[in-house]
């Protein structure tokens, strides 16, 4: 039988250069027997797919998808349909919305409808999990850049209380209750994981003439970050492009002035708060991994002092506004 392989995500590991891999490299997927579809809005990821049931669990469609664009879930999942009915082959769909918008019943449309109407594949769900206190720490690179203005001990409070983002027990447990834990496929992600490679085991294709994408959604530095939290909470007149226009200089002066004593502090917590989250989580990490992975530990939960520079309260307001005014005024061009 020919496998639907759906790519969930999680988000911060990998999902976009993944995706672009896959839509840069289509003829050739083809020719390996496998099937990258183009549906909907957004050509280089299905996320139309999650965005068309995304009313089931939330009562609203996806906010960065345009008006006017189709929300008829029969016509999306229809199109799906009518290519594997034309292919016959394995095929993959992949979008981190899958994993972190979707509820039970998004789920469930999901697993009746293919059921119904492709019986003759078998589905696969993939998922990378990263561990929390590293997802935590590549999720604050985000929200700097998308604005957030809450306190940093919001997103502290929501890491240590088992915000659903970082709840893989349950945000898996949702699929695996729909659709079988035989029918789960966990991967550990950690920093510098080649997740294309990764996920191309899963798929049991091998060419190394296949175009690598460029790196997308890179981390600024630890610095950055956290001057980036303050210029969103104090300069919420700034307009989007020009305050990330403005960090983004203030990122390269950093990185290229050595502040950090020739270190790219990319972590941006402390070794005791770090340790902190792990242990919020441990005892969930381990039913994952006996019901995934075989009880092989998908997370390591070692930590070394060494990995950890200062944290994004140790930044001064003097400190950061002396780094603003240096970085603006040429000095890291």
């Amino acid at each position: 039988m020919p496998t639907l392989y759906i790519h969930i995500g999680h988000e911060k590991t990998g999902t976009t250069t993944i995706q672009r891999f896959f839509h840069d490299n289509r003829v050739k997927m083809k020719e390996s027997g496998l099937l990258y579809p183009e549906i909907g809005h957004q050509n280089f990821v299905q996320s139309a797919l999650v965005n068309c049931i995304h009313d089931l669990d939330n009562g609203c469609f996806l906010e960065f998808f345009p008006k006017g664009v189709n929300v008829d879930p029969h016509k999306e999942w229809g199109a799906l349909v009518n290519m594997a009915k034309v292919w016959q082959k394995n095929i993959l769909i992949s979008s981190e919305h899958f994993m972190s918008r979707l509820g039970r019943a998004g789920i469930t449309f999901i697993k009746d409808y293919l059921a119904k109407n492709l019986p003759e594949y078998d589905i696969k769900i993939i998922s990378f999990l990263r561990r929390q206190d590293e997802m935590f720490i590549s999720r604050l690179s985000t929200l700097a850049k998308a604005g957030a203005k809450a306190p940093y001990q919001v997103w502290k409070d929501q890491v240590l209380q088992k915000n659903i983002y970082y709840d893989y027990l349950n945000l898996i447990g949702r699929w695996s209750d729909v659709f079988g834990n035989n029918n789960i496929e966990l991967i550990p992600y950690r920093k510098g994981t080649d997740s294309i490679s990764e996920i191309m085991k899963v798929l049991n294709i091998n060419d190394d003439s296949m175009k690598l994408p460029e790196r997308f959604n890179t981390s600024w530095d630890a610095i950055t970050i956290a001057i980036g939290f303050k210029i969103n909470a104090l300069c919420s007149e700034l307009g989007y492009s020009e305050k990330n226009k403005k960090l983004e200089l203030l990122n390269k002066y950093i990185l290229h002035s050595n502040v950090n004593n020739n270190r790219i502090s990319r972590n941006l917590i402390d070794y005791g708060f770090a340790k902190e989250i792990i242990d919020t989580y441990s005892e969930d990490n381990v039913i994952l991994s006996d019901r995934f992975s075989d009880s092989k530990n998908l997370f390591s939960s070692m930590l070394s002092k060494d990995d950890f520079f200062g944290s994004i309260d140790d930044l001064s307001d003097e400190e950061s506004l002396n780094l603003v005014f240096r970085a603006l005024s040429g000095e890291g061009k």
